[in-house]
């Protein structure tokens, strides 16, 4: 391979983590489909809607002046376990 035709087949660091990241998403999702009985998945539902109220009703409460870079972080950290489980279950 020439060295201009491993330029064109590299990819950016962003794209490989991107790329992973909808490898892994697809595969959990055809896990949890072919593992997780409708009413199971119902409640799954049910309980990531009660989640993002509740972080709704959590933040509608922080006092902005008062927010420290610990905390922001660990409500950022928690806010972005959850998205990455409900689009890997094809939660909406």
């Amino acid at each position: 391979m020439s060295a201009e035709q491993a330029e064109k087949s590299t990819i950016s660091g962003e794209e490989i983590q991107e790329r992973l990241a909808e490898a892994y998403q697809t595969y959990v999702r055809a896990v949890n489909n072919a593992w997780i009985p409708e009413d199971t998945r119902a409640r799954l539902e049910e309980s990531h809607r009660e989640f993002v109220r509740a972080v709704q009703e959590t933040w509608a409460r922080v006092d902005v002046s008062e927010l420290d870079a610990n905390t922001l972080t660990s409500m950022s950290q928690t806010l972005m376990q959850a998205a990455w489980m409900a689009a890997a279950m094809g939660i909406r």
